[in-house]
């Protein structure tokens, strides 16, 4: 008889990808980023990946261009020419935005797949897959790429699979820079798992990881060369305060636009809505100030709790969360990593779903606030734009001070626990004990 699980997993699979595909039709209005993505296929068709990479300048490692260019080859070898231009709103480019499209819908069944087959759990699995699909095949955004290696690496960590965990994590981290944040809690949580001492290290795990993770860089960048760090301090040096994310940094730009209008520029739209300021990294060091020694403060409390792999993903998640609401240059996709990471968490204490939903859900409204989406279903297109001002003020304020509330709660929650007076106070001796 056939395994129950694989049954679950095949039908789970292909519920996935027909709904992905149901909405392959669905785009950003006005192009959004799939604009590059097409344009990145297209430098790589003339000059090659090498030359191509190098063109394209952007804020992205190099794997991401490999997948595309990829996935455009394989589709052109298959279908190329078997579509008419009704797909996407450039005619003729309709067979690039198929084949990334397609590419997207592949990598958010396998992520999906992955997460099942690691956590067992249908609901959260369907959860995952409802958040991740609106940043995905609805919008197109591209951070589906590195999810499936993500969450395999972190499989890996918790299976003690160290040379798996180095070759994942680093394939995922050259699809984009973001799980760079994470790695500081990687590390630590492998090196130091089942050490009696805070700071011992397993020096053969460090060796191996170190060698794996040495080894498939070298490979890549001996390949595409100053083009790919170049693509690293080009994502380091953001010139956004916040990109349309729902953060502190949202609410500092509120303040600067409400404030100071002489420099920064009033708010727009009978001065009510916020749009995002362009200005030297530099100059607003408020919210990098307070990245960096909160992510410090939450990363030394790791070090000395317990390594498990429920206080890893929750630090983690903190962790990551600290860098998505206060640093600079984050834009309104990159809470991506933050809803893996809590649904994780969730699939190892269930307790913890209420976080995995509001982090989702979190997400979910940075894409909508922002992104007018032209929406497909088969045959069925309708497009929406959604209003931000409500009652003569923008609810993107207000759910960037909601989020703002909640990674402030989720950072004092992970404080090392504290004996309570009640537990500390002795109790008055009794007349027993003062004759004894």
């Amino acid at each position: 008889m056939t395994n129950p699980l694989f049954r679950k997993t095949i039908l789970l699979a292909l519920c996935c990808l027909f709904v992905s595909l149901s909405f392959l039709g669905s785009y950003t209005l006005g192009g959004g980023d799939m604009k590059y993505w097409i344009s990145w296929i297209v430098n790589a068709e003339q000059q090659g990946i090498q030359l191509g990479y190098a063109e394209n300048g952007d804020f992205y490692p190099p794997l991401a261009l490999i997948f595309l260019s990829a996935s455009y080859d394989v589709f052109m070898a298959f279908f190329g020419g078997h579509f008419n231009g009704d797909w996407y709103f450039q005619p003729e480019l309709s067979e690039y935005f198929l084949s990334v499209k397609l590419l997207i819908s592949l990598f958010l069944t396998a992520t999906i797949t992955i997460f099942y087959l690691i956590s067992r759990n249908l609901f959260l699995s369907t959860l995952l897959f409802i958040f991740l699909f609106f940043n995905s095949v609805l919008v197109g955004l591209i951070d589906i790429l590195f999810a499936p290696f993500f969450i395999l690496s972190l499989w890996a960590l918790r299976e003690n699979r160290h040379i798996i965990f180095a070759l994942f994590f680093t394939m995922a981290m050259f699809v984009k820079w973001q799980p760079l944040i994470t790695l500081p809690f990687c590390l630590f949580y492998i090196i130091n798992k089942n050490k009696p001492i805070w700071w011992q290290v397993n020096p053969k795990v460090t060796l191996q990881i170190f060698l794996t993770a040495l080894s498939t860089f070298l490979m890549i960048f001996l390949f595409f060369g100053m083009p790919m760090v170049n693509s690293f301090l080009n994502a380091t040096h953001d010139n956004f305060i916040s990109g349309n994310a729902l953060n502190f940094n949202w609410v500092f730009t509120w303040f600067l636009r409400k404030y100071h209008p002489h420099l920064f520029g009033g708010l727009t739209q009978n001065g009510e809505k916020i749009e995002y300021i362009r200005t030297h990294w530099s100059l607003i060091y408020t919210g990098i100030a307070i990245f960096y020694a909160s992510y410090a403060v939450t990363f030394l409390r790791f070090i000395k709790k317990e390594k498990t792999f429920t206080s890893f993903l929750t630090y983690t998640g903190v962790g990551y969360l600290l860098y998505v609401t206060f640093n600079i240059g984050v834009h309104e996709n990159h809470i991506f990593l933050a809803v893996i990471l809590f649904g994780l968490l969730a699939g190892e204490d269930q307790k913890q779903t209420w976080m995995f939903v509001t982090v989702g859900m979190l997400q979910v409204s940075n894409l909508l606030l922002f992104i007018g989406i032209h929406l497909s279903f088969f045959n069925l297109s309708t497009s929406f734009v959604i209003d931000r001002i409500l009652w003569k003020a923008d609810i993107s304020l207000y759910i960037a001070l909601s989020g703002l509330f909640l990674v402030g709660f989720l950072f004092f929650k992970t404080h090392p626990e504290r004996q309570k007076l009640s537990e500390q106070a002795k109790p008055l001796p009794t007349k027993h004990d003062l004759l004894s």
